[in-house]
């Protein structure tokens, strides 16, 4: 991949990521970082404090600690997304066999599970609506009871001679495009943030998915629960005209993390036990890191 003829070397997208793992077995839904994340965390002890009588300072009793509460926040640039090989089905996860090595590769970045493509796209039909309001507005004939996906080409390119309308562009536009593609795969992200705090609705007994961040070497696989989350349109980087897509969106996300696994010893990079607890012992000796790890 290349950003102005110039090869990506970094591969953020591939190294930085959350990973939304639905209740539901075998779907996980992998969101990439394209460009840097902010990300702040702070975490409190619970500590009992005894003041004797007499004593000039405080003694403190531990009790426990509050789960690691970690900010995310990064951007989505939609102009920057076009120069990556966007498409819904690509960042779709889901178990193809009752093997343990089906099972696993839905943890990896890429997976050989490929689904059927989406018929939908939620762009194409926006641009498709604005070009028959277009058409309306301009005085042109009003095909009754048609979108402009049911009119033919021709038709169009006979209305829009008329006005000296550069035709060729605009059938282009008529048909899914890269573009089109970068900017249904940023409404499924947004849409996909939108769920880290529902439930399923047809079973509610399904929970919200467990949030899973990835950042190089400072979070590895960080499993927790979204409490909240913000998506803010930044509007000085404008919009796509034909479809009112906001050319960057602005995502935020408070997270917790959770540890739970097995209720065993923490051993990292296990499916099972690298969700375990891990105190201050597991920094001192090996693994020399609380964090689960990738999958081995």
């Amino acid at each position: 991949m290349k950003i102005n003829n110039t090869p990506d070397t970094r591969l953020l997208e591939q190294r930085s990521r959350l990973e939304f793992h639905y209740p539901k077995k075998g779907l996980i839904i992998f969101v990439p970082f394209y460009q840097n994340p902010s990300i702040t965390e702070s975490k409190t002890a619970n500590l009992v404090e005894y003041n004797p009588l007499g004593r000039s300072s405080s003694l403190f009793a531990y009790t426990g600690a509050k789960a690691r509460r970690i900010k995310v926040s990064v951007p989505y640039t939609l102009p920057h997304l076009m120069n990556f090989n966007m498409g819904v089905e690509k960042f779709r996860r889901l178990v193809s066999g009752d093997s343990h090595e089906s099972a696993r590769k839905l943890f990896t970045q890429f997976s050989e599970y490929k689904p059927e493509p989406l018929g939908t796209s939620l762009s194409m039909d926006a641009e498709k609506r604005y070009w028959t309001a277009r058409k309306d507005q301009e005085g042109f004939e009003k095909v009754l009871g048609e979108t402009a996906e049911d009119i033919p080409q021709s038709t169009f390119a006979a209305l829009f001679a008329n006005v000296g309308f550069d035709t060729d562009n605009f059938l282009i536009g008529l048909t899914p495009t890269e573009r089109h593609k970068a900017m249904d795969t940023l409404l499924f992200f947004m849409n996909i943030f939108r769920t880290s705090v529902d439930n399923d609705a047809k079973n509610p007994l399904f929970g919200p998915p467990l949030v899973r961040l990835t950042h190089g070497t400072m979070y590895q696989s960080i499993p927790c629960v979204c409490k909240n989350y913000s998506i803010e349109y930044v509007e000085e980087a404008g919009y796509d005209l034909e479809t009112l897509t906001p050319r960057q969106i602005k995502i935020s996300l408070d997270l917790s993390e959770v540890r739970v696994g097995d209720f065993g010893e923490f051993n990292p990079a296990q499916i099972t036990t690298r969700d375990n607890l891990a105190g201050w012992e597991a920094v001192t000796n090996d693994p020399l890191t609380t964090d689960p790890g990738q999958l081995v």
